[in-house]
């Protein structure tokens, strides 16, 4: 039986993505069922590796697969239509993403963006919970998928197989206080997602 069918699905909550979406393009998302103590580790895990030394960041430097360490003044969002991006960025930025085993078809053929991550040596503790944070925010995007589906008066499971296997991908961003930003300089410029 589809979601839309079920008596338990989630209409109400649904709806209000929809009016949500619909009048003010932003939500933040409460009760999501991702345990505070989850969080709170892979905030300090984000902390503990932006603290490293720039020597020891630089050896996880970004890859061809958009894995890894980008430096502040590294990079510079040049396909924004929101804004001309004329300055590099001022913050310094860890860009991970799902694992994928040696035998998995995309990372045998090479694929772009399906490398493996650059761990750093000196946290023994920011793999696990990297993964473990990746996982649960996939489970929760899962759930979203239903509630979006749904919401545009699609069954639960509409996006089910658009999702089998997604690549989920993070930024763990640090934006050091700066002193005075010059024109049309951010932390991290405008810019829109190609993804969900």
């Amino acid at each position: 039986m589809s979601a839309r069918s079920s008596p338990a699905t989630p209409r109400a909550p649904a709806a209000q993505l929809r009016k949500t979406f619909e009048t003010l393009d932003f939500n933040s998302i409460v009760n999501h069922g991702i345990p505070a103590e989850l969080i709170a580790r892979m905030t300090e895990q984000s902390r503990l590796f932006h603290a490293l030394p720039p020597e020891r960041k630089l050896a996880c430097r970004v890859d061809q697969n958009q894995r890894g360490y980008i430096p502040p003044k590294g990079a510079m969002i040049r396909v924004s239509t929101y804004n001309r991006n004329t300055r590099y960025d001022t913050g310094g930025v860890m860009v991970l993403a799902n694992e994928y085993p040696d035998d998995h078809p995309q990372v045998r053929a090479g694929t772009r963006f399906y490398g493996h991550n650059p761990w750093p040596a000196e946290l023994p503790h920011f793999r696990a919970t990297v993964e473990e944070y990746l996982a649960a925010m996939n489970a929760l995007g899962h759930r979203l998928m239903s509630l979006w589906a749904l919401a545009l008066d699609l069954p639960g499971d509409f996006f089910a197989p658009c999702f089998a296997e997604p690549y989920t991908y993070m930024r763990l961003s640090y934006y050091a206080a700066q002193e005075e930003l010059a024109e049309n300089e951010f932390g991290q410029s405008p810019h829109a997602d190609a993804g969900l």
